[in-house]
């Protein structure tokens, strides 16, 4: 074997492989973003387009390659387990809340209308009592509407705050109408309420 050619070296294999070290650093990046799997994905992808090219540029690159592909992968487990827990974790809450919030089961309560009156001005007040049928203390949002003939005048409501089971409280709702008309008063809606 001889020498090189004149002013020259021995030429040494392309070390070069971008893909296999765009690899890593996302791979690297899915980790420390809380094991994003979108990035668990493109560093897998990147990590098997780079071990390819590292076999076509002999092995330049393949260790990049490797970690991308592992940290990718690792990624995506985690992060499907951490999808998994908060999904759970939101379903937990779910049930918790359920019954707290929002429409309240007819079977939970008995809502009665005792009073509704115009006074002067036409201000007009309703007032009537809800009564805790469930079987843990809640609080109650009763919302009434005032309508003369045929349609809402007014709205408004009061919150019946702990009732035990069983327990009885008492609700007062006021708002306007027009002067000297004959006004109903209806409740429309009981919500419970989380304080």
């Amino acid at each position: 074997m001889g020498p090189p050619p004149h002013g020259g070296f021995a030429s040494a294999p392309n070390g070069r492989n971008g893909v296999a070290t765009a690899a890593l650093v996302v791979g690297i990046v899915a980790l420390v973003f809380c094991f994003t799997i979108v990035g668990g994905i493109a560093a897998v992808v990147l990590a098997i387009i780079g071990l390819a090219r590292a076999k076509q540029r002999a092995g330049a690159g393949r260790g990049r390659a490797v970690a991308g592909l592992v940290l990718g992968l690792i990624s995506l487990v985690v992060g499907a387990i951490t999808l998994i827990a908060v999904g759970a974790g939101l379903q937990l809450v779910g049930d918790a809340l359920d019954g707290l919030v929002g429409p309240a089961d007819p079977a939970d309560y008995d809502v009665s209308v005792d009073a509704c009156s115009v006074g002067g001005s036409a201000q007009v007040a309703a007032s009537g009592s809800i009564t805790n049928t469930s079987d843990r203390t809640r609080n109650f949002l009763v919302r009434v509407e005032f309508t003369a003939a045929g349609s809402v005048r007014d709205s408004g409501e009061d919150i019946v705050y702990s009732l035990d089971p069983d327990e009885s409280g008492t609700w007062v709702v006021e708002g306007t109408a027009t002067a000297g008309a004959r006004v109903n008063c209806a409740v429309v809606a009981v919500e419970n309420y989380l304080s």
